[in-house]
């Protein structure tokens, strides 16, 4: 599973252990141009929140996210909400490419609508060098109901396409999502998933692991049965984000993510 694993690092040691066992050097992939969007996307009921982050950089090079956090006041209270985040790390393509960042409550309390106060710290790495590049941008967004149609990510090598409707099965005790992935210029990549649900209690977060399929650049449907955690999972909406990766011969492995609010029958 490639996960994001240099998030909430400090600077020092991001750049150390994220390189892929190479040194940081002054000749770090090109990273040209950050921004981070005014809205964010308020999905199933509040279980998380998508931000969408334009990155531009050299071509071949992997973008890589990390310092990722939300903070949203608790309405009728002064106290505030923390959320973490889940991103993709694809190849750059060498032009504007929007990635978005899933942020889910620390807490299990549901996000809102208004404002948010986020952080977002992006760098790329080479095959010979990471995190030299490092940017960092706090800036206030307003979350709100609006469609990103963020269940898609195509980028160089690596694609992804979410299904819009997931399934209850076992009476609440897993809940099925499913899409497709595709991949080229590696052995293999692996998928995985994760399914955010608002219940009685709270946000549901659970994580399941999928298939590993061949890079043959065609593209290969891949479902998932993920389990409940400590509420049976319910029809409605539910926040699901699907993953692929893999590692190419060039040192440099890239993530992509299909993230959206999906329909549970």
């Amino acid at each position: 599973m490639l996960r994001n694993a240099c998030t909430g690092l400090t600077v020092a040691f991001l750049t150390m252990a994220c390189a892929l066992g190479i040194a940081p050097a002054a000749d770090a992939a090109v990273l040209t141009g950050v921004s981070v969007g005014a809205t964010a996307s308020y999905e199933a009921n509040g279980a998380g929140v998508l931000l969408p982050v334009t990155v531009t950089c050299q071509r071949g090079a992997r973008i890589s996210f990390t310092s990722l956090s939300l903070s949203q006041r608790i309405p009728h209270s002064s106290l505030v909400n923390h959320a973490s985040a889940d991103s993709a790390s694809p190849l750059c393509s060498g032009s504007a490419q929007r990635i978005y960042v899933l942020f889910s409550s620390d807490t299990a309390t549901a996000l809102h609508g208004g404002s948010a106060a986020v952080q977002v710290g992006v760098y790329t790495c080479s095959s010979t060098s990471c995190g030299a590049n490092l940017k960092i941008i706090s800036r206030v967004v307003r979350v709100k109901r609006i469609d990103f149609r963020s269940e898609n990510m195509h980028t160089p090598r690596l694609d992804v396409s979410l299904s819009t409707t997931a399934a209850v099965v076992a009476r609440g005790a897993g809940m099925r999502v499913s899409g497709s992935v595709r991949c080229t210029g590696a052995a293999a990549g692996n998928a995985y998933a994760t399914v955010q649900q608002l219940n009685v209690d709270g946000v549901q977060a659970q994580s399941t692991a999928g298939p590993t399929v061949a890079c043959d650049g065609e593209y290969h449907p891949v479902r998932f049965i993920a389990p409940a955690a400590n509420r049976v999972w319910h029809r409605g909406q539910a926040l699901v984000a699907l993953h692929f990766g893999a590692c190419f011969s060039s040192n440099v492995c890239g993530d992509v993510l299909g993230a959206d609010t999906v329909k549970v029958i």
